[in-house]
């Protein structure tokens, strides 16, 4: 296990040993601000939290069913000559 920094940007390796001795990579991210090193990410046996929440958040935009959506105009409201709509 161990630090890199570079700039302000570091990773800190871990493992957690489970209670059937099994070890776990543990990576987290960090991210230095003004008041000290802030987590930005956890990287559990490779997986970044990060990239996947951003994944399903995605996922449940992209993967909402048309019913749900609003409708849509049938035709864009027509302008008079001075803009407004007629």
């Amino acid at each position: 296990m161990g630090e890199t920094v570079d700039g302000d940007q570091a990773t800190v390796k871990t493992r957690i040993v489970t209670k059937q001795g099994n070890e776990v990579p543990v990576d987290y991210r960090l991210s230095r601000e003004k008041d000290g090193w802030r987590v930005y990410d956890v990287i559990i046996e490779g997986v970044s939290l990060r990239r996947s929440r951003q994944a399903d958040a995605g996922q449940g935009l992209l993967g909402a069913r048309r019913e749900s959506r609003p409708p849509r105009l049938s035709r864009a409201p027509s302008l008079t000559r001075s803009g407004a709509p007629s």
